[in-house]
């Protein structure tokens, strides 16, 4: 009895629902209207050693995958 008494005398009003909406909106219409902007090197362009490390970092994981799943297999 006391305890949903003090609970719904607790509860604060709800905060408006419609303020999600307008930011996502608020975030994509830039994104559409101008135009691609040239993106940082730190960003999803790597520089090619970096690429070329990246590759082989995978090929070792891979093969060392390989390996696991041959000794599993056989």
């Amino acid at each position: 009895g006391r305890a949903s008494a003090e609970a719904s005398g607790r509860n604060p009003p709800p905060a408006p629902p419609p303020r999600r909406a307008p930011a996502a909106d608020e975030r994509r219409k830039p994104e559409d209207d101008s135009p691609p902007q040239p993106e940082p090197a730190t960003g999803k362009r790597a520089s090619p050693a970096q690429v070329q490390e990246t590759i082989d970092q995978l090929r070792a994981e891979v093969a060392g995958l390989n390996q696991r799943l041959e000794q599993s297999t056989l």
